[in-house]
């Protein structure tokens, strides 16, 4: 009797599909709502990087600002307090939001 030639297949890992499927092809089988989410979730990532950005360079500005006219201590120390006591408040929300506790 001949023994038949089997074919090998390649190495799976534990848990693998027989037919996987590209990252592509998985984000075109979501669904309209997860990708709703998604893309919300995108937008509110910008919108908070936008302004944690705009805060730095506000502050940043007011330092520049404070070293190029030459003001003293205490100016500057007001203009810092004065624009991060209107800013601070939504940074805080916004780190808050992000870095909540997972549920």
């Amino acid at each position: 009797m001949e023994e038949k030639k089997k074919k090998k297949k390649a190495p799976t890992s534990p848990g693998s599909r027989e037919n996987p499927t590209t990252k592509k092809e998985e984000d075109e089988v979501s669904t309209p709502r997860e990708s709703q989410a998604a893309k919300r979730e995108i937008t509110r990532s910008k919108i908070a990087f936008s302004y944690i950005l705009g805060f730095i360079t506000i502050t940043a500005g007011v330092i520049i600002i404070g070293a190029v006219k030459g003001y003293s201590v205490g100016e500057n120390k007001d203009m810092l307090l004065a624009i991060s006591g209107v800013l601070s408040g939504p940074l805080g929300f916004i780190i808050g939001y992000y870095f909540k506790g997972g549920e």
